[in-house]
């Protein structure tokens, strides 16, 4: 017998199935992914309405099965439309992002109540980010000098990488940003005096990152990865406030800062998922 399941659930995707449903994917706050059939949601007068839609905050009612990977959704109801963002083009490219690596990243079934709160809490943030810009936008049409030096658009940029960044670590794979990866000693100094040869051909000066070892390698422990790559303490300093969810989002000394951190929490992604 089925039992009747209670939940929310953010809409990742959907695809038509036969010639009045679909199979709705969603990441739910109990269950993690899940995919459900609804019924009769293409049909003009579907009880669901807009509640399944992509990028939707629905509770939801389905008939979980045991030895079934597919449910019949019943009833869906909407907590959450995020309307403004769905019709911001920026806004809504990096959401889309998000939703797909929340499903690249989850191949099936399995609780993550972390994990789904970063996830509601960083759409709610940038559907926030397509509010101020709203009203920022507003102002300097009236006056330009009231939003002198000021950058009207939002960052959705860092949004999305702290998400990624956090989400990674919430799936099991937390990276080591405090001690090297190989003998465990605190890195602090990028600049300490190297107590062993480098290997053969290769100049070794500060950190280095080594995405397949799982974080920072301290001067000594280089050759353990012929693949890893220098960090600077900045980027390293930009990677913890990350993972830690820092507020207010940081300035950075150098331009280059983001696009080497984006390099990095890309490899690291590409390797472990």
């Amino acid at each position: 017998m089925p039992n009747i399941v209670k939940t929310e659930g953010i809409v990742l995707k959907r695809m038509d199935f036969r010639e009045t449903s679909r199979i709705v994917f969603l990441y739910t706050k109990k269950f993690g992914k899940i995919k459900v059939l609804a019924k009769g949601i293409r049909r003009p007068k579907s009880m669901f309405g807009s509640s399944l839609e992509t990028l939707t905050r629905s509770a939801i009612v389905f008939y979980k099965r045991e030895q079934k990977d597919l449910y019949t959704i019943s009833e869906s109801d909407i907590l959450d439309s995020f309307e403004k963002l769905r019709r911001d083009l920026i806004g809504y490219g990096y959401a889309s992002i998000l939703l797909d690596f929340l499903d690249k990243a989850n191949p099936g079934e399995g609780s993550n109540p972390m994990l789904y709160r970063l996830t509601l809490g960083t759409l709610k943030a940038m559907e926030s980010c397509v509010r101020m810009r709203s009203v920022e936008g507003k102002v300097r049409n009236s006056d330009p000098e009231l939003v002198s030096g000021r950058n009207p658009n939002p960052d959705f940029q860092m949004l999305l990488w702290g998400y990624l960044w956090r989400g990674i670590s919430f799936l099991g794979f937390k990276p080591e940003l405090v001690r090297c990866v190989v003998c465990k000693k605190e890195a602090r100094d990028p600049s300490s005096v190297i107590a062993t040869p480098p290997p053969a051909g290769k100049a070794i000066s500060g950190l280095g990152w080594s995405s397949s070892l799982g974080g920072i390698l301290c001067r000594d422990c280089w050759g353990k990865d012929e693949e890893a790559r220098k960090i600077s303490q900045e980027t390293l300093d930009f990677l913890r406030l990350l993972k830690n969810g820092g507020a207010p989002l940081p300035k950075f000394h150098a331009k280059e800062t983001l696009e080497v951190t984006k390099d990095l929490i890309k490899d690291y992604l590409f390797y472990h998922l």
